[in-house]
C-alpha cells in the first residue's frame, strides 16, 4: 500500500505483483501481530484473510525516553517539536506553513529534528521565518535532551487513508516522554490521541490553517499541556509498555508451539 501513497496507480502491474505476492506471505502465516487496530480491517476487507487470528501488538519507546533530563535555562516560548524522518510522506510542510501563520505570536517557537529528501524543500519554504529551527538529523542517545526542551511533540502525515491506517512508532515515543501530541493526522493516531489517551489534538491531514490554531490553543493554555502531559504518560504505560509487548508476544509464541 505504500506504493499507492507513493503514486504507483492501482490497477499497475507493479502494484498487483506486490499485493499477490503480500497475500501469498501472509496466508502461509500461523499467526498476524499488527502495530495498528485499523490493520485488522485491511487485512481481512483487502488481502481477504478472512480466516486467519490477527491479534494488535503496538510499538514500545526505547526506555531512555521515560525519564528525561531536566530543561535548562529559562525560556520565554512554548516549544514545539517534530523528531524523525523528514520524508515526502511526513508532510512536515504542513508544520512550516503553519508557522508561517502564527509567526505573529511571538511565544511559539517550532524545532524540526531529523533529515530525510524533503528537508532542503522545507527549508526553503521556511525563509524568512524566524520561529522555526531546523536542527538536523540526531543520533537517538542525543534525542532525549532534545525532547526535554520540547513542550509538545508535532507529527504530520500526508492525507492518504493507507497512512491514516498506520500508528508511527513516534506516537509512543512522544507519549512515552510524557509530551502532548499535536497532529496533522487522521486515522487512528488521530483517534488514539483525540479520543483513547486525550493526550493532545489532531486536525486534518495537510491542514495547515488548523494545525496553527491548535498551535495557538495549545501555546495559550498551560493547564492543557499540563493535562494533555499526564494522559499521555497514563496511556503509554497502559497500553503500549514494553513489559506488555513482551507479554503478548510470548504468549502468541507459546500457543503456536503447543
Amino acid at each position: 500500500e505504500s506504493l499507492l501513497a507513493g503514486g504507483i496507480r492501482k490497477d499497475s502491474v507493479v502494484y498487483k505483483l506486490f499485493l499477490k505476492v503480500s497475500q501469498n506471505i501472509y496466508r502461509r502465516a500461523d499467526d498476524l501481530l499488527v502495530s495498528s487496530r485499523s490493520f485488522v480491517n485491511y487485512f481481512r476487507q483487502v488481502l481477504k484473510l478472512e480466516n486467519k487470528r490477527i491479534r494488535y501488538l503496538p510499538q514500545y519507546a526505547e526506555d531512555m525516553f521515560d525519564e528525561l533530563p531536566e530543561p535548562g535555562g529559562k525560556k520565554d516560548t512554548v516549544d514545539f517539536m517534530f523528531a524523525g524522518n523528514v520524508g515526502a510522506l511526513q508532510s512536515v510542510e504542513t508544520i512550516v506553513e503553519a508557522a508561517r501563520l502564527v509567526q505573529k505570536q511571538k511565544n511559539i517557537h517550532i524545532h524540526i529534528v531529523g533529515g530525510g529528501i524533503a528537508l532542503e524543500n522545507c527549508k526553503k519554504l521556511a525563509e524568512g521565518l524566524e520561529n522555526i529551527t531546523f536542527h538536523g538529523r540526531h543520533d537517538i542517545t542525543e534525542m532525549p535532551a532534545f525532547y526535554a526542551m520540547a513542550d509538545a511533540m508535532l507529527i504530520t502525515m500526508k492525507d492518504d487513508p493507507v497512512l491514516s491506517a498506520t500508528l508511527p512508532g513516534k506516537v509512543q515515543t512522544y507519549m512515552a516522554a510524557g509530551k502532548p501530541v499535536v497532529g496533522a493526522i487522521g486515522g487512528e493516531t488521530a483517534k488514539i490521541v483525540n479520543e483513547d489517551a486525550v493526550c493532545g489534538m489532531c486536525c486534518q491531514p495537510e491542514d495547515s490553517a488548523a494545525l496553527a490554531k491548535i498551535l495557538q490553543q495549545i501555546a495559550d493554555d498551560s493547564e492543557m499541556r499540563t493535562r494533555f502531559s499526564e494522559n499521555a504518560r497514563r496511556y503509554y504505560r497502559q497500553y503500549f509498555r514494553k513489559e506488555r509487548f513482551f507479554a503478548v508476544l510470548e504468549e502468541t509464541l507459546q500457543e503456536n508451539c503447543v
